[in-house]
């Protein structure tokens, strides 16, 4: 066991406190879908508009979760089955999510939704680049249940097509691909937030 790699405590925590964090994002995406559309029905206009704005922001910080939680997946759970190619993709993603969140959440501090021209193209080039990561990896993942495997796509897939539909014409659309994202994304960040501490090391390299 000498070769072995042992994976520090802290790094298992932060991914568990990420992933934790994807889940409340997660939820409030749905939720925020939800109150927008049954406010839009009921015409209260003002309600409607928080329940969109709420979601908004939720989503970019789901999409950042997401995000920044591929490298550990390639890393750890895929192990040398990966690509290697997409874990480049998933680091420099990662890179990409995290500056997405620090705006995000500094949109929040200051009370705007958006506080630099980045933030409107990076949700959708961390979702696209998510998409490809788990895309190209679906033949190293036979392990995993199809369940998991088919949630694992429809995340980046129902990602992007909640900044596609994020237009006044296709709110009702918009709100679908919201609630379906929360309901595909949750079940996985879980399972991600449980497992983490649980494993001990690097899966051994081929050689």
């Amino acid at each position: 066991m000498d070769s072995e790699q042992l994976i520090h405590p802290a790094a298992k925590r932060a991914v568990s406190v990420v992933a934790r964090f994807g889940i409340v994002a997660a939820f409030c995406t749905a939720a925020a879908a939800a109150l927008e559309l049954a406010a839009a029905e009921a015409g209260a206009v003002r309600l409607s508009l928080a329940g969109g704005l709420v979601g908004e922001l939720a989503l970019a910080l789901l999409t950042s979760a997401a995000a920044l939680l591929a490298p550990w997946c390639h890393l750890v759970l895929l192990a040398d089955r990966g690509v290697p190619e997409t874990r480049l993709i998933a680091l420099l993603n990662a890179a990409a999510a995290f500056l997405l969140a620090v705006l995000t959440l500094a949109g929040l501090v200051s009370g705007r939704l958006y506080v630099h021209p980045w933030q409107l193209d990076l949700p959708a080039i961390c979702a696209a680049a998510l998409g490809s990561v788990i895309v190209f990896n679906l033949p190293n993942m036979r392990a995993a249940s199809r369940r998991l495997r088919t949630a694992l796509v429809l995340i980046p897939v129902l990602m992007l097509a909640a900044y596609v539909t994020n237009v006044p014409q296709l709110a009702l659309w918009n709100d679908v691909c919201k609630i379906a994202l929360g309901a595909a994304a949750i079940p996985v960040l879980r399972k991600l937030a449980h497992c983490a501490p649980l494993i001990a090391s690097l899966p051994e390299q081929k050689s």
